[in-house]
């Protein structure tokens, strides 16, 4: 029993994850939407140190991959959605009044992209295809994408309640609201709308392992220390954000240069739909007792 107990801390760091993007969305019903996007940020921060912590204590076990992908649907699938949606619905001047069903739809069809991806990442990873790059957008991914550039306008829009600390430097200017709005707030419900497609598309994204180049090591490195420093110390979305799109520009040009690789093809998700894998392992393992 004693020895089971090492199980429990990576658990416990998932279970951590869900309770954080939960909290995340209870600040922002409260009005503290500034406070709830760095919340949903540090989410992110969590998702690597479950899997990683379940290796070193050799922990891991199916147990873990399942709640795994429960916690991550609440915090990277259905966080960001419920974010954007409130936001919109109270900054923004074209979707907070009859148009907000609008908003509501592409928040909808966010958290229905994230569960389509996730459901096509577990069974893609069960069968062992593909193994090369990530097809679309992870979700942790996807979350960043969705909540920095929010959490940028929030910076600069002082109605949102967003106050800068002595570290977290801020370009002189402010957006001017007009009756407590600003258009940027509108601009993200087509933009979690792309971001939600690029999760479930054939977008061919690279995965995050240390290069054996020094040059891109480094980068990876620092690059890496830098996102974790400025969501640590709620810090420089500015910053952020430049690291973020800089990995989309590299996912394009992943799917360019291996949109010719025979083991890079993507799986479609009709075809993803149809995998049976448990039930492939018990004819298997059926007949192998037949023979």
């Amino acid at each position: 029993m004693a020895s089971n107990l090492k199980y429990l801390v990576p658990n416990l760091i998932t279970l951590s994850s869900l309770c954080l993007g939960v909290t995340s969305i209870t600040l922002a019903a409260r009005g503290q939407l500034h406070h709830a996007l760095w919340l949903g940020l540090f989410c992110t921060l969590l998702d690597k140190f479950d899997g990683s912590t379940a290796r070193k204590l050799k922990a891991t076990s199916s147990f873990g991959v399942e709640l795994d992908s429960l916690a991550d649907m609440v915090a990277f699938g259905v966080t960001p959605a419920v974010l954007v949606y409130l936001a919109v619905l109270r900054f923004s001047p074209h979707f907070s009044g009859d148009w907000h069903w609008i908003a509501l739809a592409v928040s909808l069809f966010y958290a229905a992209a994230s569960a389509l991806r996730l459901a096509k990442f577990n069974v893609i990873a069960q069968s062992g295809e593909f193994n090369q790059v990530f097809q679309g957008f992870p979700m942790p991914v996807a979350a960043g994408l969705v909540i920095t550039p929010l959490l940028l306008i929030c910076k600069y829009f002082e109605p949102s309640g967003y106050s800068a600390h002595l570290a977290d430097l801020r370009i002189p200017g402010a957006l001017s609201p007009v009756d407590g709005q600003h258009f940027l707030f509108s601009l993200m419900v087509p933009m979690m709308a792309l971001i939600a497609w690029g999760m479930i598309s054939h977008l061919k994204v690279p995965k995050l392992l240390i290069p054996k180049t020094p040059f891109l090591r480094w980068w990876v490195l620092i690059h890496a220390l830098v996102m974790y420093l400025f969501i640590l110390t709620r810090t420089s979305p500015e910053v952020l954000l430049y690291i973020g799109y800089q990995f989309v520009a590299i996912s394009f040009y992943f799917t360019w240069k291996l949109r010719r690789q025979p083991g890079a093809s993507a799986v479609p998700m009709l075809t993803a739909m149809t995998y049976q894998l448990e039930f492939k392992r018990r004819e298997d393992e059926q007949f192998s007792e037949k023979q």
